[in-house]
């Protein structure tokens, strides 16, 4: 799975790609929740999308949860 966030102002865009990836394959078929880590996906192609406006606050909120779950 993977997120791209976009922060869009009147002057800029800034878009954060990243994915979670299981550190370990074989795994992922057995365990419901496994170790992973946060990749770049900045030049990974996608065919599908669900976009949502959320405020700077819910923003926020994602990228420090994104940032809690990579350390566990």
């Amino acid at each position: 799975m993977f997120l791209i966030l976009q922060q869009i102002t009147a002057a800029d865009t800034i878009s954060q790609v990243f994915g979670f990836y299981p550190k370990k394959g074989l795994p992922t078929l057995f365990f419901k929740t496994i170790a992973s880590r946060i990749k770049d996906n900045s030049r990974r192609e996608y065919d599908a999308e669900i976009s949502k406006t959320i405020t700077a606050v819910e923003f926020q909120s994602a990228i420090n949860k994104a940032l809690e779950l990579s350390r566990k």
